[in-house]
């Protein structure tokens, strides 16, 4: 089976049940501003949306916290906005910082994708997990 999940492999309930790993990552800024809207704008976000400051505003704040912090707060939301903590996320759900080799990524996920080449780097997910490529 396969088995989906916007959560960090390290965190997920079948972590031990499951034989093979993915990822697909976003550019930084991509992935920045995508929190950002979501947070001001979504439906999920509609009670607390009204706490976001200006995009410019939200990004200095946390440009300047990058003094003290190295990755996001293990927690996914940071309290004072109730939004995303943008400092790295991606790193801290793929369980990477700098302790971690290229080496150990390449041990830990069967392949690493990229939102720019989504169709693509799905496209590899299907033929490393069924072993042919999938019909257009």
């Amino acid at each position: 089976n396969l088995w989906s999940s916007e959560q960090s492999v390290g965190k997920s309930p079948q972590k031990d049940t499951f034989n093979h790993a993915y990822t697909i990552l976003r550019s930084p800024v991509q992935h920045v501003v995508s929190q950002y809207f979501h947070c001001k704008e979504s439906k999920d976000h509609q009670t607390t949306g009204h706490r976001m400051p200006p995009l410019e505003e939200w990004l200095d704040y946390h440009v300047n916290r990058l003094v003290n912090v190295t990755m996001a707060w293990r927690k996914m939301h940071f309290s004072e906005h109730n939004c995303y903590d943008p400092i790295n996320l991606q790193s801290y759900f793929t369980g990477f910082d700098l302790t971690v080799s290229e080496q150990d990524l390449y041990e830990r996920f069967d392949l690493i994708g990229n939102m720019e080449n989504v169709k693509k780097s799905t496209c590899a997910v299907a033929v490393r997990y069924t072993g042919y490529l999938p019909p257009v």
